[in-house]
């Protein structure tokens, strides 16, 4: 999937595809690939895919579906990030992933400017920063993490609060949600 988001003619097609036979009013953002400083040592060039399927493929995406969702009554644009954007948590810690960290970090930076720019427009841009939870993100990166560690969260319940915040009425304006695991 990350090709197709990086590749700029790709997203172009794509999108023209999409509104041809969709009316979309939801964007959500969910690109990711995972990367540490030990898959990094004998896999340098995984700090390049994860850069540009982390922050350029979503950004891409946003940009090109942009001018239709400024059409519309009102739009969400919901950007899922990582706790590994934000320094206040103890899930924020990059020490072990300084590129994912530094991809989630940019991406954070772009859904903020961007929420800021769109203000005063029919859409919402939304940031999620969830903890680490049950997916394939580990297994894709081809790390040995099995499901249902203890400091994973379920997917149905980041599912619950991925509803709840796309569900509030047109008045309320969720901004960002912060997700982890108590410890």
């Amino acid at each position: 999937m990350s090709a197709i988001f990086t590749d700029l003619n790709q997203v172009k097609r794509t999108v023209k595809e999409i509104i041809k036979r969709y009316d979309v009013d939801i964007l959500i953002n969910n690109a990711g690939i995972w990367t540490d400083d030990n898959l990094e040592t004998n896999h340098p060039e995984k700090r390049g895919e994860a850069l540009k399927t982390n922050i350029l493929g979503p950004i891409q995406l946003t940009e090109e579906l942009l001018p239709y969702l400024k059409n519309k009554k009102e739009s969400i644009i919901f950007n899922v990030i990582s706790t590994s954007g934000v320094d206040d948590i103890p899930s924020g810690d990059n020490t072990l992933w300084k590129t994912y960290g530094a991809s989630k970090w940019g991406f954070a930076g772009y859904t903020h400017a961007l929420r800021e720019s769109l203000r005063s427009s029919d859409i919402k841009v939304l940031q999620f920063f969830p903890g680490g939870f049950d997916s394939n993100l580990y297994e894709n990166a081809k790390r040995n993490n099995p499901h249902n560690q203890p400091w994973m969260m379920k997917t149905e319940d980041i599912a619950d609060i991925v509803i709840f915040a796309l569900t509030r009425p047109s008045d309320v304006y969720v901004e960002k949600i912060i997700v982890s695991k108590k410890q």
